[in-house]
Parts: C-alpha cells; sequence; structure tokens
C-alpha cells in the first residue's frame, strides 16, 4: 500500500521545458517510495492560444498554482562552452568570464545570462582547472519569467537540458556503476545530443546533427547514432582520461523501447538501454510512454533543487 505524504507546496515541483513545438510540463510530488510523476503533458504549440495562456489554463485547471516551478531551456536557446578556468578570485570569475568568451558568443555582451560551473578536476586532461560556461539571451530570461509570474506559478530556477539530464542519471545510477558514470543520449529532430556523467557531475556534452524526424514508425539511424556515441566515448576516455560509463541511455522524441536493436545494443563496450520513466518513477496509469519521452527535459527539471542558473 502506498502511503501519502501530506499534500504540500515542499513535497511538490513543476518542471517546464519551452520548446519550439510546445510546452512540456511534469508534476512531481515526493512520496514515502520515492518520486511520484503526477501529470506529465505536452502542449502543442498553437497559433490560437499564446504561450501564457495555454499554460496558465493549464495551472488553473490542475489546481498547480503556487507550485515551485523549475524552467529549463532546450537546446538552441542558450551556448555552453568549456573554457580555461579564469586565474582570479571567485567573486571575480563571472566578471572575468564575460572577458574572455566575448569573442565567442553569438549573443551581444550586454544581452548576455552568465552562468557558470567546474569542470571536476579529473576530467582536465591537461590537469588545468576547466569551467563550464552557461550564456543566454537576458531578454529571454525576462521573458520566462514575467510568463511564469503571470501563470501564478513560483519560479525557482531557469536550467539548461545538460543540468536536466544530469538529475535524472542521478535517478538511473546502479551503485556498481558509480565510479564509471552514465551517459544519456537524447534525440530530436533533426538531432541529437550525448552528456556523460559521474557522481552528480557533468563530464562532457557533445551535440549532433542526425537524419531523424522522431515519427513514431521511424527506425532509429542506428549506424551515425553509434559513430556519434562512440566519439563521445572515445574522447571521455582518451581527453578526459576516464573509463566508459557503465551504461549509456538512449532517449528523446519518438523513441520507444522496441527501436532500440540488437545491433546498436552491442555496438559499443558500453551497455546500451532504453530510458524507461516508468520503471524509475511513479507514473499515472494512464500515462503515455512516448509523451514521457517528449517531456524528458521538464521530468528532470521537477527532480532539481537549489538556486537559480543563468543568472546576468
Amino acid at each position: 500500500m502506498i502511503k501519502w505524504r501530506k499534500n504540500s507546496h515542499s513535497d511538490q515541483t513543476v518542471g517546464l521545458e519551452f520548446r519550439e513545438d510546445g510546452i512540456a510540463i511534469a508534476h512531481r510530488q515526493t512520496v514515502d517510495y520515492g518520486n511520484l510523476l503526477k501529470h506529465v503533458d505536452f502542449l502543442p504549440a498553437s497559433l490560437e492560444s499564446s504561450n501564457i495562456k495555454m499554460l496558465g489554463d493549464y495551472v488553473k485547471a490542475n489546481h498547480l498554482q503556487k507550485l515551485p516551478c523549475n524552467v529549463v531551456l532546450p537546446q538552441g536557446q542558450y551556448q555552453l562552452l568549456l573554457v580555461d578556468a579564469p586565474d582570479v578570485p571567485e567573486e571575480e570569475v563571472r566578471s572575468a568570464l564575460r572577458w574572455k568568451i566575448k569573442d565567442l558568443i553569438a549573443t551581444p555582451l550586454d544581452d548576455a545570462g552568465i552562468e557558470y560551473f567546474y569542470l571536476p578536476e579529473d576530467g582536465a586532461h591537461s590537469r588545468k582547472k576547466m569551467i563550464y560556461v552557461v550564456i543566454s539571451e537576458l531578454s529571454r530570461l525576462r521573458n520566462i519569467i514575467e510568463l511564469i509570474k503571470a501563470v501564478d506559478l513560483n519560479l525557482k530556477s531557469i536550467d539548461i537540458n545538460e543540468l536536466v539530464m544530469r538529475n535524472l542519471a542521478t535517478s538511473l545510477i546502479d551503485p556498481g556503476f558509480e565510479g564509471r558514470g552514465v551517459a544519456i543520449a537524447r534525440l530530436r529532430q533533426g538531432r541529437g545530443s550525448v552528456s556523460l556523467f559521474k557522481k552528480g557531475n557533468l563530464y562532457l556534452s557533445r551535440q549532433f546533427d542526425l537524419d531523424y524526424q522522431a515519427g513514431l514508425l521511424e527506425a532509429l539511424p542506428e549506424d551515425i547514432l553509434a559513430l556519434e556515441l562512440q566519439r563521445s566515448l572515445d574522447y571521455y576516455e582518451r581527453q578526459m582520461g576516464q573509463a566508459a560509463p557503465g551504461v549509456v541511455y538512449i532517449c528523446g522524441d519518438g523513441v520507444a523501447e522496441d527501436k532500440i536493436s540488437d545491433a546498436l545494443k552491442v555496438s559499443l563496450v558500453s551497455s546500451i538501454q532504453y530510458l524507461d520513466i516508468g520503471a524509475i518513477f511513479g507514473v499515472p496509469d494512464d500515462g503515455d510512454a512516448l509523451e514521457f519521452q517528449k517531456c524528458l527535459g521538464a521530468i528532470g527539471g521537477s527532480l532539481r533543487a537549489g538556486a537559480t542558473h543563468a543568472r546576468g
């Protein structure tokens, strides 16, 4: 028998990912056995209805007002750079980074919101201190803040795809793989990304083009996918000095377990598995596995705790 905690804002979180094709939503509640996904929904973009109306109506219909909310920026709405860490006191790092990256970014420096986090020391082959820098347009971040306020949610963070995939990786990690870590490959129409995590830290993230339209009956482009995964693992092992991850999880739009063939599963030294949300979390009885895949960013965002990312 499932024992439910008292219904309160402190044990519930809403994750949102604003995608080009719509809004992914995940409403998570902490229960005695772990995490329950109370709602997982995708609201397709509509010419007749704005994001603020679609989301506002959804929040009211599902009684989510005032709940803590973590927003996820999908890839394409920010840049992620790995650079040498500035040799300055911590309180001066952000200022030093702005000048360091000014010629590397597409966003004008005056309109750039910047956040950063360090690459673990054992991930730098040269043993130089390295730092990941996240850059997004301040105007985009301000619009998100105003939208979330308008729909009566309580914004706690603005995060990025790689870090919410880390939240999923932390939930997935097998104790036997703790020293080796895991990889998550997320597929979208025309592109894919793979991120490698160990002990709760992001080590490597790569994006690549992919001849894949995310159709329900479309097979995965296994040859190029295996090649891109192998390239990522080669860099992780040779350039970052890490052991191959214990498992590579495949997930994303239109991805189903039966699309991962035996040939793909044995194409790498690491085990390749389908990322099955229903096997990890409590899910609604009428939950749609393909909808879960489309809402992975929002689900990962609902698992996040901590301070806001992407500050200016």
